[in-house]
């Protein structure tokens, strides 16, 4: 396993963009360093994305925009398998 390290910070839903700002406004977000195990091959996998794109962006930005749009899914009622019959969690 790889080790990933990542900033967490609050997020909002105001978009991908707005939250990604905030998250770089250190000045104004108080910011959680993370340490994330992660296999090999997906960290493999997540380079190969990052360098698909027409702008470059580090691993770190990379991953943070894919805890934002699970998020975003996750409010909106898709992306947690409760569309197929998953527990949603709610009692």
């Amino acid at each position: 396993m790889a080790i990933v390290h990542l900033f967490d910070g609050k997020m909002t839903s105001h978009g991908l963009y707005a939250s990604m700002t905030k998250l770089s406004n250190h000045a104004e977000e108080q910011i959680a360093a993370l340490t994330v195990r992660v296999p090999r091959a997906l960290v493999s996998d997540i380079d190969q994305g990052r360098k698909a794109r027409a702008v470059r962006v580090p691993r770190n930005t990379w991953i943070l925009e894919a805890v934002v749009e699970k998020l975003d899914r996750e409010k909106r009622g898709r992306g947690n398998g409760a569309e197929y019959g998953a527990d949603s969690g709610e009692e």
